[in-house]
């Protein structure tokens, strides 16, 4: 594995000196929350500040920017110590479509609107590790591709768009993180785990289709009720037969519907809207090709009714690279405080990410900063209204990001 010449304490000084700049940046994003695929003015700022930086540092010219679409910056830092790999490093930006109760002095200023998972966070780490990678330029042997990427919050995400546009190709490998208020990781730490770390997730919108009637001769019309209840159990008993638990997917129906509101009309279909979390490409596999679709079309058939399915697919899992997720482990226990700091997790979460379409084209490495700090009432899971990062961890977040760039370009 790779050498480590970091010095931490060196790298701890600098970090606690750009640290009021992270708190600042972090802050505007934060009042100021664009949803997924509508993120250009949080891009215009972050594009600004980085123009700025390099005028701050005294490196004109030596960030190249790239807009592939409106929402989204792409930054390429080109060392001045000789050629080697691209190295990327991303941050998510975009906001979610919540009323926010944080009570933070800094709260949302757009009604409906706020960074409940951190992304403000995220795109502040990046841009503190970016002003202190820009003053090592000089000691950097290939390039550092700085990814503030759309839309990972809704599907089918801003993370295909950067692949597609060719932003991966040629990168040797990425490194992503997650603030994240668990207790196993309160801040200062960060949390790794080789292979899956998060779920694959797809939805899916059944229609079952029948004939309508009168609710007092159910023989004279082909019910879609019972039949998409018994589709809705065969599935969730297939999950019980066909897969180990420690394998087995979460299945829910969140919406069944019918056009009709009576006592005593049967309805000509119904609808069922359903997410699907797989914590494996061969689960993922088996639930899309075989479960779900003979499940709902030969249940149908035996009622005599038919269906379509239509799938929405989703995040692939989230599957780190072993010697990545060794290498992420190995610089936190070396710029981090203690070797403690740094937390191995064992279990895969059903969350899901974007990030995993990197995985296209480069192995990748994801992991948490830990946040949960109850003194300062950090313990409210992303996506809650009341949900607050400990801004301490921003420490942690820029020195992991300068740690990967210092293990494998300098």
């Amino acid at each position: 594995m790779t050498e480590l010449a970091i010095d931490a304490k060196a790298l701890d000084e600098r970090a606690r000196a750009v640290f009021p700049q992270v708190v600042q940046w972090r802050r505007y994003i934060h009042e100021r929350p664009d949803l997924s695929f509508h993120e250009e003015p949080t891009a215009d700022y972050i594009a600004g500040q980085l123009q700025a930086l390099m005028a701050e540092v005294g490196r004109p010219g030596a960030l190249v920017l790239r807009r592939p679409l409106p929402t989204c910056v792409i930054a390429d830092l080109r060392g001045g110590a000789g050629d080697g790999p691209v190295v990327a490093l991303r941050a998510d930006i975009d906001a979610l479509p919540v009323e926010e109760q944080s009570g933070e002095p800094f709260a949302s200023c757009v009604r409906g609107r706020m960074h409940a998972c951190g992304h403000d966070a995220h795109a502040a780490m990046l841009m503190g590790a970016l002003k202190l990678l820009l003053e090592d330029v000089d000691r950097i042997r290939g390039t550092v591709r700085f990814v503030f990427q759309h839309a990972e919050e809704q599907g089918p995400g801003g993370a295909r768009d950067i692949v597609a546009a060719g932003e991966l190709d040629g990168v040797k490998c990425a490194f992503g993180l997650h603030v994240m208020p668990i207790a196993v990781a309160p801040t200062g730490t960060i949390a790794v785990k080789a292979g899956p770390l998060l779920a694959g997730q797809d939805q899916y919108e059944v229609h079952v289709l029948g004939r309508g009637g009168h609710a007092s001769s159910p023989e004279n019309a082909l019910d879609p009720v019972p039949a998409a209840a018994t589709c809705v159990t065969a599935v969730l008993q297939a999950v019980t037969r066909r897969f180990a638990p420690q394998q087995a997917p979460v299945f829910t129906v969140s919406t069944l519907r019918t056009a009709t509101d009576s006592f005593n009309v049967i309805p000509d279909e119904v609808v069922l809207k359903c997410s699907l979390r797989t914590r494996s490409q061969e689960t993922r596999r088996v639930m899309v090709e075989e479960v779900i679709p003979n499940v709902f079309n030969h249940t149908c058939a035996a009622f005599g009714l038919t269906c379509t399915i239509q799938r929405n697919e989703g995040y692939a899992v989230l599957d780190n690279d072993p010697e990545l997720a060794a290498l992420t482990a190995k610089i936190g226990a070396h710029v981090l405080a203690n070797k403690e700091d740094v937390v191995t997790l064992t279990e895969t979460f059903n969350a899901s990410e974007d990030f995993s379409a990197f995985g296209q084209r480069c192995p990748y490495n994801y992991y948490f900063v830990g946040i949960y700090n109850p003194e300062k009432q950090c313990v409210a899971m992303v996506h809650n209204a009341k949900f607050k990062v400990d801004e301490d961890a921003f420490l942690v977040g820029v020195k992991m990001h300068y740690g990967h760039i210092a293990a494998l370009l300098m």
